[in-house]
Order: C-alpha cells, then sequence, then structure tokens
C-alpha cells in the first residue's frame, strides 16, 4: 500500500471512527474505566472493518481506471 493510499483510508476512518461511535464509548474514551481492555478491542474491531471497506473500495476504483 502506498502513502497516498493509506492517506485516503485514514481521512476515512478517522472521523467516521468518532463519529460512529456509541454515546457510551464516547464516554469510556473521556473517562476509561475497568472496561479498557474491551473498548479498545471494539475501537480496533470497529477500525479495521473500516480499513478493510475502504481499501477494496479504492482497489475497485483502481481496476475501474484501467478497464
Amino acid at each position: 500500500m502506498e502513502l497516498k493510499e493509506a492517506r485516503k483510508i485514514a481521512q476515512y476512518v478517522v472521523p467516521r471512527l468518532l463519529f460512529d461511535l456509541p454515546q457510551d464509548i464516547k464516554i469510556q474514551l473521556v473517562r476509561p474505566g475497568e472496561n479498557e481492555d474491551s473498548l479498545l478491542f471494539r475501537l480496533i474491531e470497529k477500525a479495521a472493518s473500516d480499513i478493510r471497506w475502504k481499501a477494496v473500495n479504492l482497489e475497485n476504483q483502481r481496476r475501474e481506471q484501467y478497464m
């Protein structure tokens, strides 16, 4: 993956991650408590899902350009 593609993915994932988080998770981010591990797992799982989606989307766009 090129840096340019990584930037496009980050520009998609980071705002989406912060916007789409449920309110309870946003509160835990401000005041982490006992469930920090589960919070991190949920954040990583969501980010990974969004990264995969955007990477596939970019790959499909690249293929369409070559056709």
